[in-house]
């Protein structure tokens, strides 16, 4: 039976249930794996050790019970907050890997009073380092919970492609994103996702960043693989742009780096036939390098033919050549 209160100084009374403990072998694999496919080759207990000058690739995972006690010693010796070292021996705990009824790291916390807001961090940020990323989200996204290491979480979450937890994450914890990979990373995601979403998010942006991120929307919408390609494409040209953002459009497809895409004269043509610009893409089938493909049997030549015997006198009289935008 464990002390009412573990004194985390020692460490036969914090491993009380078996003081001769080592990680088991498929454990110490699976750390290994998971920090190999994490971001830089860090776990976020790697973090953690880190913040309080424990040098985590020399010591975890820690392969004998040797190295872990050794390892306690520095958590204990470190000098850091006791919550903050009570926070880091539970999520050490919680790898443990034997048979029992009883949650020896829930024991740990109860005994040492760690508070609620720490042990579901470390709940959250123990199951993100096992790569269990919905049941990670769950305990992150708690309100009571002062967001920790969020830049560092969004991104994983996106290099693993866990692309709705991702947007889960961002909406709940709203974190800055003031680091530029993060945002750049973070806009690619939703623009291939939704060019609506993207556009509005685009416009929350300072100045300086707003321009390059629009043209990035642009270019990933025109990219998205089949059959997506089809819907970014027609939520594309149906934005509701401003007269900014559609002089933006145009040169990035005509004259900016986005003319050199197959599918930018395709894409122009159409947003000037939505807009009602009916003269210039009749002018734009003639001369840009517009597909010549036939698609279910139409082709660009036969929509400008029907687009003008519909507007008859009118597209003689030019009424829907002045759309500012």
């Amino acid at each position: 039976m464990a002390p009412l209160r573990a004194d985390f100084h020692k460490f036969d009374e914090v491993y009380h249930f078996h003081p001769k403990y080592t990680y088991p072998k498929d454990v110490l694999q699976d750390i290994d794996h998971s920090r190999r496919l994490s971001k830089k080759d860090l776990l976020f207990i790697d973090k953690l050790l880190g913040s309080i000058g424990v040098d985590s690739l020399k010591t975890y995972p820690p392969e004998n019970n040797k190295e872990l006690r050794k390892l306690h010693k520095a958590i204990v010796g470190s000098g850091a907050p006791e919550h903050i070292i009570h926070a880091i021996l539970y999520y050490l705990l919680k790898d443990v890997k034997i048979k029992s009824d009883i949650d020896h790291a829930g024991q740990f916390a109860g005994g040492v009073f760690l508070s609620q807001k720490y042990w579901t961090l470390i709940d959250g940020l123990w199951a993100m380092d096992r790569r269990s990323f919905n049941t990670a989200i769950e305990y992150l996204t708690q309100p009571s919970l002062t967001p920790t290491y969020p830049d560092d979480i969004l991104l994983n979450l996106i290099d693993n492609e866990e692309y709705q937890l991702a947007f889960s994450y961002y909406q709940c914890v709203q974190p800055p994103l003031t680091n530029s990979e993060l945002l750049h990373a973070y806009f690619h995601m939703i623009s291939k996702a939704n060019p609506t979403e993207a556009l509005f998010f685009s416009r929350m942006q300072p100045e300086s960043s707003r321009r390059i991120l629009f043209e990035k929307m642009t270019i990933n919408a025109m990219s998205a693989a089949d059959p997506d390609r089809a819907t970014r494409g027609v939520q594309l040209i149906d934005l509701p742009l401003d007269k900014e953002e559609e002089e933006w459009f145009q040169e990035f497809l005509e004259v900016g780096e986005g003319r050199h895409h197959k599918y930018a004269p395709d894409m122009m043509l159409m947003r000037k036939i939505a807009k009602g610009r009916f003269g210039e893409a009749t002018v734009d089938v003639k001369t840009k390098d517009v597909s010549t493909r036939e698609y279910r049997g139409v082709r660009w030549d036969n929509v400008i033919d029907g687009l003008s015997k519909g507007l008859g006198p009118r597209d003689v009289a030019g009424i829907y050549q002045k759309a500012p935008y």
